[in-house]
This record gives structure tokens, C-alpha cells and sequence, in this order.
């Protein structure tokens, strides 16, 4: 939904926005983590990787790992549907019900 609908249904708009704001909050705060404990391990006489780039190298990585993940998902999908034309199911046929 869109912020356009907050007046027709404000509570669930007001409970999508919380949730976005905790998760966000939640990718930040562990980016941060992650940019501050870089610094450290990588610190030497000069000083270590400031934790501003930490935190773009946490982020950029993240994100990296995200699409090749979606890359070869797509790529396993495609192969499957490309053999199943041809009669070689490595898939199960029957999907099971929730």
C-alpha cells in the first residue's frame, strides 16, 4: 500500500510504516556493527578503515550477495522449466499444502 491510503485504513498504513522503521533501524544498527568491528580488525599504525566506509562496504556487500543469490536462483529456475520441456522433472510435481 501507499501512504495515499492513510486515510482508509490508517492503522494498517501506521503498522507497515513501524515495521519498515524497526527493520531499517534493525540493518543499520548491525551495519554499524559490522563497519566499527571492520575498523578494529583492520587497524594498524596509521589507523584502521574509518567506519563510514565500513558501513558502505557492509552495505555494498550485502547487496552483492543479494543479486548473486537472485542471479543463480533465476538461473536454477530457468534450467528446470528448460528440462522439464523436455520431460526431466528434477522438481516435485506435487507441491505440498499448507
Amino acid at each position: 500500500m501507499a501512504l495515499s491510503n492513510m486515510l482508509r485504513e490508517p492503522r494498517r498504513e501506521i503498522t507497515e510504516s513501524l515495521i519498515g522503521i524497526v527493520i531499517a533501524g534493525t540493518v543499520i544498527a548491525a551495519d554499524y556493527e559490522f563497519a566499527r568491528w571492520f575498523e578494529s580488525a583492520t587497524s594498524s599504525i596509521d589507523g584502521g578503515c574509518p567506519w563510514p566506509l565500513g558501513m558502505v562496504l557492509g552495505i555494498a556487500s550485502c547487496v552483492i550477495i543479494f543479486f548473486v543469490a537472485l542471479i543463480t536462483h533465476w538461473i536454477g529456475e530457468d534450467a528446470c522449466n528448460r528440462l522439464e520441456d523436455h520431460n526431466i522433472h528434477l522438481r516435485p510435481r506435487q507441491r505440498p499444502t499448507p
